[in-house]
């Protein structure tokens, strides 16, 4: 059914357009131009008028009438919107051609650091500070310990959830509680934590936004219903927290916490793990994903290069070292 009805409107709209319908010789040209090169990809991929439309943004009627030549208001405008979304196709294409497949989870040494600290905030359990600079794998090792070890949730702090109230809502949102009552949703919140015999570790990432009475909350749920805590973000949360002797005030959190974590540069085992992962066998491209994992942004970087060198290599279907130095150059890095 879906062949015949396919068929059929590509079979509607090859009738050879003859009349220029009052527009310009070369605005006319350009339109059937952009209809036959529509009507070519449409054949090449199996495309239906539904598939076109939903791809294109153009509304099925009308996109109906334009490839038809019946379409009775100004073209030019559909006519570009096709010619760019064609364009975009094209890019994708030659992007999928570069087979790149980036690492899901890479187990760096500070990797191993990471994980170590939330399987004691897990087991134990205990409140934990890890602080890594940017580009360093934090959320990846979040994710990772999320999907792979049962009994823990991963919730994303951001700048509009400061307060004890917004955070709760968020989690609540994570756990899949549905309670409005925001003293309900909190004591709800607190029982699917609740350990019962059951490891549970509750992962906040993002947690330099959270004020100091929302973290006190986090603290809260740890001594009341024995969940694991670890608190994950840059080094705005490590100078409020992480130093050895606690600030005035902060006597009670700081003493439960069991472990922190801080590295603000890759290590050398980090950059090699990372990029051996790539399992890249050129040299020069092994070289330059190196120096770029030693600058910073760290192995965030080499990850955005590599796609973006992807789409630069165009049709040639492998990845080049000149691909990675132009992706690093206009991603505003020096040259290598």
């Amino acid at each position: 059914m879906h062949e015949a009805k396919n068929q059929e409107w590509q079979a509607g709209w090859t009738v050879p357009i003859t009349t220029s319908r009052d527009m310009p010789v070369a605005e006319f040209e350009r339109y059937r131009t952009v209809n036959q090169a529509v009507l070519d990809y449409a054949r090449q991929h199996r495309l239906t008028r539904a598939d076109i439309s939903a791809r294109s943004g153009i509304a099925a009627g009308t996109l109906y009438d334009l490839l038809k030549g019946t379409y009775r208001g100004l073209y030019k405008g559909f006519v570009e919107q096709l010619e760019n979304w064609l364009k975009a196709e094209a890019e994708a294409a030659l992007q999928r051609q570069v087979r790149v497949e980036v690492p899901a989870f890479v187990e760096t040494p500070t990797a191993r650091e990471v994980l170590n600290a939330l399987v004691y905030a897990q087991t134990a359990p205990a409140f934990v500070l890890v602080t890594l600079g940017p580009g360093m794998g934090k959320t990846t090792c979040a994710r990772h310990m999320a999907e792979t070890r049962p009994g823990v949730f991963r919730t994303v702090m951001r700048p509009s959830i400061q307060r004890p109230g917004a955070m709760m809502t968020e989690i609540a949102r994570v756990l899949e509680i549905s309670e409005r009552n925001a003293n309900r949703r909190a004591v709800e919140v607190g029982i699917r934590l609740k350990r019962n015999g059951r490891h549970t570790l509750l992962i906040v990432d993002e947690a330099q936004f959270l004020s100091d009475e929302a973290v006190n909350e986090l603290r809260y749920l740890m001594d009341e219903y024995g969940v694991g805590i670890a608190l994950l973000g840059n080094e705005d949360l490590n100078a409020r927290y992480g130093g050895v002797r606690p600030k005035e005030g902060y006597g009670q959190l700081h003493r439960r916490i069991g472990m922190r974590v801080r590295r603000l540069h890759p290590q050398a085992g980090d950059i090699e793990a990372y990029v051996a992962a790539w399992n890249f066998g050129d040299a020069d491209i092994i070289r330059m994903l190196k120096a770029i994992a030693s600058r910073s942004g760290a192995l965030g970087q080499v990850a955005e290069t590599v796609k973006l060198a992807a789409v630069l290599s165009g049709d040639s279907g492998q990845l080049t070292a000149e691909a990675i130095r132009v992706a690093w150059r206009n991603r505003g890095g020096e040259n290598l």
